[in-house]
């Protein structure tokens, strides 16, 4: 007790006391040898060797930081002169691309593409024995019905993401013609697609009586490049296909390998007869030129002659080659070159000028002509058939399968247009979302079991393709310029205008309920009217067949989920009858065709200087056909002059 008090006792400076307890001495250790490490970090926390060190590194930094920007200021200067070049960049593809060794190598690339993705045999053979090439796609059971029993369109898979077509014409029952008549479009691997014909009359025309061949007759070419055209060469020097092909057809103006039939604008392509098989008794084929992609590309449009109303389902069918993409359109390599000034619509106003063959704008005045005029057919100078009344009845067949990759790039925040979806009614994103989906779906399965997402209607391409919206945002600028106009005109002649407009507004507007155009339907009205009129032949597990009702389906239906709950719960309760929830749920699709926020103008302003510029863009835009891009391409392709 003695000793632990005596630990215990508090000091004279209020501390413990601590003399029976023993202190480390460090410092009386003796000075081991450091290793290199231990060395190393005694220096670099030694102010003496590190302050001096520290400044060398910060004065090295910085001379070398002059250093790289007196190099790369030889390099800023010269990217000043060759940025205007660079601009002119798809000057390679017009005039270098064309050359022999560009289609070599592209063709090549391609081939090595697809064998690196699906491999290098398919596993399938045909009947002669011989393996089918491999294919990006499997379509072989797939084809669209243009003339039941006589006419239809297959799929043919080519090189790494092209897809060509062949359409055949049956022989009618009873016919002493043995063989199916054929025209193929745009043929870039000559020998992956006719072992595809073998396999599609296989597969498809084998029960018939004669056991026909399919003779390829035509290869219409959409335009010049090679993944579209390299076949060519081959199909001439094939032994069966060169007794019976007499036209390679491609534009005037194109330059297409081996073209023994160049076309021009509105000009009918002639289609084959064997026998009592006579093609042009069924159909007919206009070629739409579409100078923007290439100056000289041509769209096929094949149109039933058999059914002469809308009425009747006729349906247009339209090949677009590279110039409309299902979810986009081809790169304009041969337009005016567009600049960043062209673009920006903000400084513009009355006096600029208007470049319509310049990129996006090329693009879009095509889209509004192949739209025009795949819904009419022009039989002269006066007489004008409307054979597709809707949108729907016009069906697209592009040249390659980029369906998938266009639509993701629509949804993808990083691109500029992204934040426009706020502005779109909500039934152009729920249906650009679901197609996205449905076609990454079928690009996604096992390879030689994923499947086409073509062909598609240009009723769906009308939401889901930019280039369809900016038509439409263009008419509303019209529209809205129009209204402008009328509304700042003098009161006299406001007034004169307004007695003269009534009569003419209740004119317009009775014609209007009586007109049946693709405006005033609906989709719904016209997929019913399809149905009911479709006739088309049976499909089997290796035989599908397609026509205009198959491919207007709709896979999704979106609605507000209030709208919903409003029917389930007046039907629950007895409130409305089976009819009328029934028309109900059919107004609620409508809804989503309505902008969710709509902009209100302030009273009292005047019309700005780029609204007026942008109506007079959509006026020359939407109110004349595209153009060649020299005087002479407008002569020699049957187009208006620059």
């Amino acid at each position: 007790m003695a000793a632990n008090a005596a630990t215990n006792t508090p000091a004279d400076d209020g501390t413990i006391g601590t003399s029976m307890r023993k202190e480390p001495r460090y410092s009386s250790l003796p000075t081991p040898i450091l290793s290199w490490k231990q060395r190393m970090r005694e220096y670099r926390h030694n102010p003496c060797i590190m302050a001096p060190t520290t400044a060398l590194l910060v004065t090295v930094i910085a001379l070398l930081s002059l250093v790289g920007l007196a190099l790369r200021l030889p390099i800023f200067v010269l990217g000043l002169f060759l940025s205007p070049l660079m601009r002119r960049a798809p000057w390679f593809v017009e005039f270098i691309y064309p050359s022999s060794i560009a289609r070599s190598v592209h063709i090549a690339l391609m081939q090595w593409g697809l064998h690196s993705k699906v491999g290098r045999g398919s596993g399938i053979k045909g009947r002669s024995g011989r393996l089918i090439p491999p294919q990006h796609s499997r379509s072989v059971e797939q084809r669209t019905e243009v003339v039941r029993g006589r006419v239809y369109v297959h799929p043919i898979p080519q090189l790494l993401d092209n897809v060509g077509y062949l359409i055949v014409c049956c022989p009618p029952p009873g016919s002493r013609t043995s063989n199916v008549l054929g025209i193929m479009v745009d043929c870039g691997d000559a020998s992956s697609a006719l072992a595809q014909v073998e396999l599609i009359r296989d597969t498809h025309y084998s029960d018939l009586p004669s056991k026909p061949k399919i003779e390829i007759h035509a290869v219409l070419n959409t335009h010049k490049h090679h993944d579209h055209t390299a076949g060519n060469r081959a199909l001439l020097a094939d032994a069966e296909t060169t007794k019976t092909l007499k036209s390679i057809v491609g534009g005037a103006i194109e330059n297409v390998p081996y073209c023994t039939y160049p076309v021009k604008n509105g000009q009918r392509v002639p289609l084959p007869k064997v026998g009592d098989n006579d093609m042009s008794e069924l159909v007919e084929i206009e070629c739409i030129a579409v100078p923007s992609h290439t100056r000289g590309s041509i769209v096929y449009a094949l149109r039933n002659l058999l059914a002469q109303s809308p009425d009747a389902g006729i349906v247009s069918h339209i090949f677009t080659g590279d110039a409309m993409f299902s979810g986009g359109g081809g790169v304009a390599f041969e337009s005016d070159v567009e600049t960043a000034r062209d673009k920006n619509a903000a400084t513009k106003n009355r006096d600029s000028p208007i470049k319509l063959t310049a990129g996006r704008c090329s693009i879009e005045r095509c889209f509004a002509e192949v739209l025009f005029r795949s819904a009419t057919q022009i039989r002269g100078d006066r007489d004008v058939f409307f054979g597709s009344g809707h949108p729907s009845r016009v069906l697209m067949f592009p040249g390659h399968e980029y369906t998938a990759d266009l639509l993701l790039r629509q949804l993808d925040p990083s691109n500029e247009h992204h934040g426009h979806w706020t502005k779109l009614p909500p039934a152009i994103f729920f249906e650009t979302a679901a197609q996205y989906f449905i076609s990454s779906h079928r690009r996604t399965l096992p390879k030689n079991s994923r499947l086409l997402t073509v062909p598609s209607s240009l009723d769906r391409e009308i939401k889901t393709n930019p280039h369809f919206r900016a038509l439409k945002k263009r008419g509303e600028h019209l529209i809205s310029a129009v209204r402008i106009w009328y509304r700042y005109m003098s009161k006299t002649r406001r007034e004169e205008a307004h007695s003269v407009g009534n009569v003419a507004l209740r004119q317009s507007s009775s014609s209007l309920e009586n007109n049946k155009s693709f405006e005033s339907v609906s989709g719904a009205e016209v997929r019913r009217a399809l149905s009911a009129a479709s006739d088309k032949t049976p499909s089997t597990d290796i035989s599908w067949t397609m026509d205009a009702s198959d491919i207007n389906r709709s896979v999704f239906t979106t609605m507000y989920t209030s709208d919903l709950d409003s029917v389930i719960n007046d039907l629950h309760l007895g409130r409305i009858s089976g009819s009328a929830a029934a028309t109900r749920l059919r107004d609620m699709q409508k809804k989503l065709d309505e902008p969710v926020v709509t902009r209100r103008p302030i009273p009292g302003t005047l019309p700005s200087e780029k609204n007026m510029y942008l109506a007079v863009v959509a006026l020359a835009l939407l109110g004349s056909p595209p153009c060649g891009m020299t005087y002479s391409d407008g002569m020699n392709m049957n187009l208006p002059p620059p």
